[in-house]
């Protein structure tokens, strides 16, 4: 959560609590006049708002006499006491006594002045009445006594002597046992310390706020928060304590979540960024005082938008889940996994003695997560790539170890994922190289510095052009003709490929209504492209547009394999060429490629990669390859294309051979619309 979301979200807390608040919340001046009150408790203890008591001077709520003894605990303030509490009582606007305890705190300047007084005032009329009600008549006392909602009891000696009927529905005890319990027994056992040491201050004569709050614990171990006002009286003749609880655990489990869920991730209940900065910068400064080395590992769930894709988002969170307990058990208890969002978790490994610890956690976490999952019915494995950086060799502060353990992650991603990469500091070069980079991308985008040019595809059986494959050129003002195998990666990981691609679509379908009307127009699309289901729609759009025949697009797959397993993809194809679309696939024969792969798709054409087609005719390995492949996309009624033809030798082996369509440097280079000569 940002540092303003987070504010904003603590002052809108701040001013319910205080807005609700029974007690009076206040501040004066120097002078004694109200700077600040809160306007609800303000109403109900003196009848006045907040906006007419601002300005108003303290002496003005109470009679004359008891102006001049408040005036006198003032001036005991200013002789040097900074807190203090006292009781004292001031007029309503009807002109009826209210009994109030005061808590407050004396306001300083810089040179010690005091410019005023900020405190609470709890309205104690209830209690007071009924101290004196009780002395007056114990008959009357006990009728108000036993039909108080709210738990009372009279404490004496260490023990509940008197009680409500509330006081045994708030404990669950028998009123026997309740008589024969010791009082702190009824406490819980952290608190009990504290509930003893007030007891013998009060003794000592110190005088302390009236009310707290502590937890009791009730028959059967539940526990529960009690707000506890406490007033001195005589019971038997003998010195007691009139207790008035008030259950105040609903407020204290809400004001509970209310934290956790501002510092905790909502779907895994990890701790979120917030919660993982703080402990962070503990953890360095323990590390900068014991001189002990700490770690931390950035890691990225792989792929894990395919499964959102394909599975619904709803499997997906079921898999994050399940990643979240999996990196915790990996870990030690004193380290914190922390869940930043999507499918980033950050690791900060406390104690690290050496940087072969880090990275054997890195390694565990690795191969954790290689384990497959039974997620909603579905077997799935979501590997994970993870970048680690310490204290002090990669950074001296939180945010500086977290941006270059995600510069390694990075790094550990470029290099195939499902691995681990250690920060070095050369990979801040390589990072702003990629910046740099990606910021030209969307320059280019927004300037229009793309363009497309044109490659022929000859038929091998005819002398003639049967299409013509649309290829991508970028020319930046700083970086020169930049090649596609250098951005295109890129624009992938950063989704720009969507834009990209559907420029290339439309302006390649425009250009392409000045082909002969037997040309095929062959593009390019990413699998991420083929990921959003409303691409073929988008197709459609554009093929009406530009007056182009669905048969007369070819597109062609620039991914690995593994898209024959996204059901989106496999769907989207479908659609595809239900339009009439043709699908090749590219770079066929580089390893990732099947004949179940070509069945699973259903495609139209292979195209045969080109560090294959440089070898014919002289490497046997290579043209044993080569007319494999043909003969499995005959066999299958598929086009076998060639790549990169540029020797007589390799059109000739390739037109003995059998292939039906070539294309390379030799049959034509690639050229823009307007110098094709159409």
């Amino acid at each position: 959560m940002p540092p303003k979301t987070r504010k904003l979200i603590d002052t809108d807390r701040y001013k319910r609590l205080v807005e609700t608040s029974n007690d009076l919340i206040w501040s004066v001046d120097a002078q004694g006049r109200f700077t600040f009150v809160n306007d609800a408790a303000a109403r109900r203890i003196y009848g006045y708002s907040a906006e007419e008591m601002m300005g108003r001077p303290f002496s003005e709520l109470m009679t004359e006499e008891q102006a001049r003894q408040d005036f006198e605990v003032f001036e005991r303030i200013k002789q040097g006491y900074k807190a203090f509490n006292y009781r004292t009582i001031h007029l309503r606007r009807d002109g009826t006594p209210v009994h109030l305890s005061f808590n407050a705190v004396v306001e300083l300047s810089p040179t010690g002045e005091v410019i005023g007084t900020t405190g609470t005032a709890t309205d104690v009329s209830d209690l007071v009445r009924y101290a004196a009600e009780l002395e007056r008549s114990e008959e009357r006392y006990r009728l108000l006594f036993e039909n108080a909602t709210e738990p009372i009891g009279v404490a004496q000696d260490g023990r509940i002597v008197f009680f409500n009927r509330a006081v045994i529905d708030a404990t669950g005890y028998e009123p026997d046992e309740i008589r024969s319990l010791p009082f702190t027994d009824l406490i819980h056992p952290d608190d009990r310390a504290m509930v003893v040491d007030r007891h013998l201050r009060r003794l000592r004569g110190e005088t302390l706020p009236s009310t707290y709050v502590l937890r009791i614990v009730r028959k059967g171990g539940e526990t529960r928060h009690m707000n506890l006002s406490g007033v001195s009286i005589v019971w038997d003749g003998r010195p007691a304590t009139l207790n008035f609880f008030s259950d105040i655990t609903a407020r204290v489990n809400a004001e509970a979540e209310l934290e956790f869920q501002a510092y905790h991730d909502p779907l895994t209940g990890l701790p979120n960024r917030v919660l993982f900065a703080d402990r962070l910068n503990l953890a360095l400064a323990r590390a900068r005082r014991h001189h002990e080395p700490i770690a931390v590992l950035y890691a990225d769930l792989d792929h894990l938008k395919r499964v959102n894709d394909t599975l619904g988002h709803t499997i997906g969170d079921l898999l994050l889940k399940q990643a979240a307990l999996r990196f915790r058990s990996t870990v030690r208890e004193e380290d914190t996994v922390a869940r930043f969002g999507g499918d980033e978790f950050v690791v900060l490994l406390s104690r690290v003695k050496d940087g072969g610890v880090a990275a054997r956690v890195a390694e565990k976490l690795i191969a954790r997560m290689n384990e497959p999952m039974e997620v909603g019915g579905h077997t799935l494995r979501v590997t994970t790539s993870v970048g680690v950086s310490s204290w002090p060799t990669d950074g001296d502060d939180a945010e500086t170890l977290l941006k270059n353990a995600d510069n390694a992650l990075y790094q550990s991603k470029e290099h195939g994922r499902n691995t681990y990469r250690m920060f070095a500091p050369s990979m801040n070069e390589r990072v702003q190289r990629r910046l740099s980079m990606e910021q030209s991308l969307v320059k280019a985008i927004k300037t229009s510095q793309f363009s497309l040019a044109y490659q022929p595809q000859h038929d091998m059986r005819t002398p003639r052009i049967v299409g013509y494959e649309a290829l991508l050129r970028w020319n930046d003002e700083d970086l020169g003709d930049v090649p596609p195998a250098s951005f295109v990666p890129l624009a992938e990981e950063t989704r720009l490929i969507e834009t990209i691609g559907d420029w290339v679509l439309g302006r390649a379908l425009m250009d392409a209504r000045r082909f002969p009307r037997h040309a095929r127009l062959a593009v390019n699309v990413s699998a991420i492209q083929l990921r959003d289901a409303k691409f073929p729609a988008r197709v459609a759009r554009l093929l009406t547009a530009h007056d182009f025949p669905a048969g007369r697009l070819e597109l062609e797959l620039t991914e690995s394999a593994t898209i024959a397993d996204d059901e989106s993809i496999v769907s989207v194809l479908f659609e595809l060429r239900r339009m009439g679309v043709r699908i090749a696939v590219d770079d066929f024969g580089t390893g990732y490629a099947s004949l179940s792969y070509l069945r699973r798709l259903s495609v139209d054409m292979v195209k045969i990669d080109k560090s294959f087609i440089a070898g014919v005719g002289e490497s046997p390995a290579d043209s044993a390859i080569v007319l494999g492949i043909m003969g499995m996309a005959h066999g299958l009624n598929l086009l076998a294309v060639a790549e990169g033809v540029e020797t007589e030798a390799q059109r000739d082996f390739l037109s003995v051979a059998g292939c039906d369509i070539a294309q390379g440097f030799l049959l034509g280079r690639p050229l823009p619309i307007d110098e094709l000569g159409l």
